[in-house]
């Protein structure tokens, strides 16, 4: 193996690594479902591709029942906005937060998409990809 390949190879495996959260994703599991939800199902899939540990936060918020109300309250709770009158809405909440923001907002994406994830099963092994 020459410099020139084993710097190829390096570059290739960075790239891959830097990158992979571009690639592709496979095609839905199941057919037949609404575009709101198939495109409820690819955000959820993104959210988990781009931090698994949260979106697992977030789906055992999901499974813990809260409903509707409770989790708009808790997104709510952390989310703060200071008015600029050239900008419009700045988002002055602090990284915590915003990590808590996030957490709640996947629980209520998957209770928007619960009654497909309940008929189709394998839409949350779709989602968690290859974390499952």
């Amino acid at each position: 193996m020459t410099t020139l390949d084993t710097s190829a190879s390096t570059l290739r495996s960075r790239l891959t690594t830097l990158f992979g959260f571009a690639s592709p994703y496979p095609p839905l599991p199941v057919d037949g479902l609404d575009r709101e939800t198939v495109t409820t199902v690819k955000t959820l899939r993104k959210k988990c591709r781009r931090d698994g540990a949260l979106f697992q936060q977030g789906l055992a918020l999901h499974r813990q029942g809260r409903s509707q109300e409770q989790l708009n309250a808790m997104f709510d709770a952390v989310t703060h906005y200071s008015w600029d009158v050239w900008a419009g809405p700045i988002d002055v909440s602090s990284f915590e937060e915003r990590r808590e923001r996030e957490k709640v907002l996947i629980a209520l994406l998957l209770r928007e998409c619960r009654p497909a994830l309940d008929q189709h099963p394998v839409l949350l092994d779709y989602i968690l990809g290859d974390d499952a």
